[in-house]
Order: C-alpha cells, then sequence, then structure tokens
C-alpha cells in the first residue's frame, strides 16, 4: 500500500513535524496552503496525505481501523526517518480528529506517546451520524430531499431489525 504524502517545511531547521489528519470529504490538495502557512507560523514540517484509496494513495478503507492504521503509519514513517516521538504532532480537523485521537491511543499502547491537537471534532459520534442523516436548512434541495427520504428509510431498517432480532 501506498499512501500519497507531501510534507511541506518551514523557513527554520526544525526537528517538528505535524502529521495533518484530515476532515471527511477532503483531500490533502484542499489544504495546502494552509500546510505552508502552518509551517512557517509552527516552524514544524507539516505533512498532509491521503488516506487508502483516495486520491493516489492505494489500496481501500474498509473500517475505521484502516484510517486509524494510515495515520499510524505515517507517525512510525517520520520515527523511522529519525523523528522523535515527543516532536511529533497529530493535528485532527473534525472527523480527522477522532481519528488522530484513535490513532494516539493505538500508538500509545506501543509506548510510543505524540502530541494531538483535535479541531472541531464531535463529542458524540451519535452527533457524527444524525448531522449525516437529519434534514437541515442549509442542505442543497436534493439532499434534503434525500434526506427527508433516507431517514424514514434507516428508522424502518432498524426497527425491522430489532424486532427480526426479538
Amino acid at each position: 500500500m501506498v499512501l500519497d504524502t507531501i510534507t511541506v517545511h518551514p523557513e527554520q531547521p526544525s526537528n517538528k513535524y505535524i502529521i495533518n489528519c484530515t476532515a471527511r470529504g477532503r483531500t490533502y490538495l484542499d489544504w495546502i496552503e494552509d500546510f505552508k502557512q502552518d509551517a512557517d507560523t509552527s516552524s514544524a514540517h507539516v505533512v498532509g496525505f491521503n488516506y487508502r484509496g483516495i486520491g493516489n494513495s492505494t489500496g481501500s478503507i474498509i473500517s475505521q481501523e484502516d484510517i486509524v492504521d494510515d495515520i499510524v503509519a505515517q507517525v512510525k514513517h517520520l520515527m523511522g526517518k529519525g523523528a522523535q516521538p515527543k516532536d511529533i504532532c497529530l493535528y485532527g480537523l473534525c472527523l480527522g480528529g477522532g481519528f488522530a485521537a484513535l490513532a494516539a491511543a493505538k500508538i500509545k499502547e506501543e509506548n510510543i506517546q505524540v502530541k494531538v491537537y483535535l479541531s472541531r471534532t464531535f463529542k458524540r459520534f451519535d452527533n457524527v451520524i444524525t448531522s449525516l442523516v437529519l434534514p437541515r436548512k442549509h442542505d442543497s434541495l436534493p439532499v434534503y430531499i434525500l434526506k427527508c427520504i433516507a431517514l424514514p428509510v434507516l428508522v424502518l431498517i432498524v426497527m425491522g431489525y430489532k424486532l427480526y432480532s426479538l
């Protein structure tokens, strides 16, 4: 498997790294200008990458563990190049924040501790689901109609499953 990765370097030499864990529906290409600014502001190398199956990254995402493993692979790649865990920060935005937290916990089991910064994450996973399914005012008309149809169908499926499993 190959992860499509870019590293934006700060103006001054540094041993610090920020691994950007992107939000849902985004690739690192959407953030390159931000990476440049972050690299110069933080004096750290900013690593952007696409999860497997996105952009030029190979493989496919089957479960959330695949995304977590991609983040862990980025950490271990930097460590293989000589970076110290104390100098690595996982930056997660939105759903990427959840995956960054899971990746940090996974590598902590191997006694590797990195810094984690989370931005605009969800407090609870059910909030993620409802934000994706429930119709909202700012949805485009086709999305709003789809959600109005999808929600009752989803409820019926879940209720049917619960009734069937009794």
